[in-house]
């Protein structure tokens, strides 16, 4: 345990520094370790080796920000500590099994090859099946945060819960789910803004405003990972995590680029209100869905 709680703090460390230095000395260094005893622990907790870590989570970001972001090769080379573009452009290969280029331009996000942080999570218990979203018409609050390809995830537990409680608060009654949608709206430089829209039912809610953005799901086929037991001890990026780590790469599915992620929450049955303090114990059921092109659907 304690040699987990050590690498974990590694983990977070080495996320907010994955422009600097990141040799195995200066790691072990802030560690307070051996290299060698450093590199042991790290391999048995992660199941890699320091360096293939932190070429994984380089080329991961580089992969994002190719997709995302207006940068060049160079640039990219630069930013992710590679000491030419031809040498980033040979690793981004190897390692994708496609060049920074031809990733760039081509349909869809493969997900293969993509290694998101490391992290330390109880085993989600789900099961995935090919679907459309419900044919609802849902109203809710839009809100848009900044973001770079290195750190899109860092700040999204605390402004998740910073976005679901006022919402909340606005439900006349407790629906059987309510529902949520994510992506990137537009990009400059090294940032994109992203967006996160908490939504229900309209009659659901005490009222509506003119900032409220009304949201009728597309023409689209969704890839539905339904989670379900206990989630008291889950974070929620341990999910997304999980399907973008484990499950997509497993079923060699590409994600459609022109639809949102869109989170479902279903409530428990005879469920009357919610306790502010404690959300997670009012779900039976997390729905997961992500836009996918059908013809490499690998179910």
């Amino acid at each position: 345990m304690f040699n987990e709680c050590v690498v974990d703090e590694i983990l977070n460390w080495i996320e907010n520094n994955l422009e600097s230095d990141l040799s195995l000395e200066a790691v072990a260094g802030k560690a307070g370790y051996s290299k060698w005893h450093f590199q042991r622990i790290f391999k048995q907790q992660t199941g890699y080796t320091l360096a293939n870590y932190v070429r994984a989570r380089r080329l991961s970001c580089a992969a994002i920000a190719l997709r995302l972001l207006p940068l060049n090769l160079m640039h990219l080379s630069m930013k992710y500590r590679f000491d030419s573009q031809q040498t980033f452009c040979r690793a981004f290969k190897q390692h994708f099994g496609i060049t920074p280029s031809a990733y760039r331009k081509q349909n869809g996000w493969q997900p293969g090859g993509f290694v998101l942080p490391k992290r330390y999570a109880g085993k989600l218990h789900s099961s995935v099946e090919m679907t459309t979203l419900p044919e609802k018409i849902l109203t809710g609050t839009n809100h848009i945060y900044q973001a770079a390809s290195d750190t899109w995830n860092m700040c999204l537990p605390q402004l998740r819960k910073y976005y679901w409680q006022p919402f909340l608060q606005r439900l006349t009654a407790l629906p059987d789910s309510v529902y949520a949608i994510h992506g990137v709206s537009k990009s400059v430089g090294d940032t994109f803004s992203m967006y996160y829209a908490t939504l229900a039912e309209a009659h659901y809610l005490k009222s509506t405003t003119p900032q409220d953005i009304i949201y009728t799901p597309g023409n689209a086929h969704y890839l539905k990972i339904i989670f379900t037991g206990d989630f008291s001890d889950i974070d929620f990026q341990d999910i997304t995590y999980d399907i973008y780590n484990n499950l997509l790469p497993e079923l060699n599915i590409i994600r459609n680029p022109d639809h949102p992620d869109t989170e479902e929450y279903v409530f428990h049955n005879n469920l009357t209100e919610l306790n502010p303090d404690n959300l997670k114990s009012a779900l039976r059921t997390i729905n997961y869905y992500i836009p996918v092109l059908t013809d490499n659907a690998g179910l």
